[in-house]
């Protein structure tokens, strides 16, 4: 299984759409405590606890694809949501497809920290670090 390591990110103005229900979707992500609890210390340090993390998977990078990590409050109506020791996390509907079984932890070490994916599905990366390629077969 592969890691990468993302740099955890700062708080966007993004609104919350008080339309749009929150409802809890089955688990897509295995979430490693270090995960829920530093989105909870985000949350405390931008004052506001509206804040969830949204991982996403796009096209890009040297081998195809890449992690994106964002607070936002928005939630979307078709995004998976589910909250674990407080925190919530959201994935849209295609990055679930690459992102079942894969585990989300956050790190921490004297030269750098952030938030780690160990993805199943991702059978490569790049000398980069961020980005990843899946196997089709």
């Amino acid at each position: 299984m592969m890691k990468l390591n993302i740099p955890a990110i700062a708080a966007k103005d993004a609104p919350i759409m008080p339309e749009t229900p929150i409802t809890q979707s089955e688990v897509v992500l295995d979430i490693d405590p270090s995960a829920s609890k530093r989105l909870l210390v985000l949350r405390k340090q931008a004052q506001n606890e509206n804040l969830k993390l949204r991982v996403q998977i796009r096209g890009g990078g040297c081998s195809g694809f890449q992690y994106k990590f964002e607070l936002t409050e928005e939630v979307k109506p078709d995004d998976h949501c589910w909250t674990q020791e407080g925190a919530m996390f959201l994935v849209d509907p295609l990055s679930q497809q690459m992102l079942n079984g894969a585990r989300l932890e956050y790190f921490s070490s004297p030269m750098e920290s952030g938030f780690r994916l160990e993805n199943p599905h991702a059978k490569s990366s790049c000398g980069c670090g961020v980005s990843f390629a899946i196997d089709h077969s």
